[in-house]
């Protein structure tokens, strides 16, 4: 799994989120974490998961790692993440609301597990 350096986060406390980071570096179960990932696929412009889901076996055997652009604890409020991440990408990239190139160019810390 991937999680980049300049993720963004919505509704979680400061204090909690460096646990976080820790267990999803350590490939640990996490309750009550939803993520906002770059597709899995070859379309669509973000995508929302259990981040406990990533840890089945089924996204260990896809041949590119999940790229985790975004956390939050509960679905709503990643869906409230999702608008503000595609609001700054357009902001950045401009109508072609290149969201691969954006995050392409984000420092990125890679999960070794």
């Amino acid at each position: 799994m991937i999680l980049c350096d300049d993720y963004y986060t919505y509704g979680i406390k400061e204090k909690k989120l460096a646990r976080i980071v820790g267990d999803i570096e350590k490939g640990k179960e996490i309750k009550k974490l939803f993520v906002v990932t770059i597709p899995l696929g070859s379309s669509g412009i973000l995508e929302i998961y259990e981040y406990n889901k990533l840890l089945e076996p089924l996204f260990s055997s896809l041949t590119s790692e999940p790229y985790i652009v975004g956390l939050a604890p509960d679905k709503e409020q990643a869906e409230e993440l999702v608008e503000a991440i595609i609001q700054d990408v357009y902001d950045n990239t401009g109508e072609q609301l290149d969201v691969r190139g954006y995050f392409k160019y984000a420092s990125c810390t890679v999960d070794n597990t």
